[in-house]
């Protein structure tokens, strides 16, 4: 009888240890996506809008910079504060596209962008961009950019690194433009636009320092 209860026990504790682990591992990851908007001397501004101007159906953010040079505004992948702010556990990193929208038919953004990532080990990485024109109308041209583990540096190893955070960081240097359409590849899935909830009010720092 009492091996029963010292069993019956353990059982229990065990499945309580589980279900601790699943809600701890849950809470970990998140999809929550957020603009930028740094204060002070950076005076940066981020904007939810449910629908872009080119394309008119996927939500973005307006982001701009008052002050030309400084990264003060952007994306943040995901959300700070929410979560343990990483993302969902895509599998090794294998690379990412995003696009924006430029009023006035204006140039790619491609000296203004920079993007970051940090990886499981806690490690940071920075790429510059190199746009190509995706799509023209409605007084927008659509600019994309695709990034692979090489575009980074220090450049890293395909299939070797788990992605914890991304930012993209916009000096304002062309004037406001609209971030939108974020897909990241994985070895096991892919996270899109539609993967993500987007925060309406912009965060005030990047998510990886």
């Amino acid at each position: 009888m009492q091996l029963k209860k010292f069993v019956s026990l353990m059982l229990s504790a065990a499945t309580a240890v589980g279900c601790m682990i699943s809600t701890a591992s849950g809470a970990q990851a998140s999809n929550l996506l957020s603009g930028v908007a740094l204060g002070g001397s950076y005076k940066g501004t981020s904007v939810y809008v449910s629908s872009d101007p080119l394309y008119q159906g996927y939500p973005s953010y307006l982001v701009n910079t008052l002050k030309p040079g400084r990264l003060g505004s952007g994306w943040n992948l995901p959300a700070i504060d929410n979560g343990d702010n990483i993302l969902p556990n895509i599998g090794n990193f294998y690379g990412m596209d995003f696009y924006y929208d430029v009023p006035n038919f204006g140039p790619n953004a491609d000296g203004n962008i920079a993007v970051v990532i940090q990886t499981s080990d806690g490690f940071s990485r920075i790429a510059g961009i190199s746009s190509f024109l995706n799509s023209t109308g409605n007084g927008y041209n659509g600019w994309g950019t695709y990034l692979f583990p090489s575009s980074f540096s220090p450049s890293f190893s395909p299939n070797q690194t788990v992605l914890r955070t991304v930012s993209i960081r916009y000096n304002g240097g062309i004037g406001p433009i609209y971030l939108l359409y974020p897909v990241i590849y994985g070895q096991n899935s892919d996270l899109n636009y539609a993967s993500f909830n987007y925060k309406t009010l912009p965060d005030p720092r990047f998510n990886n320092q």
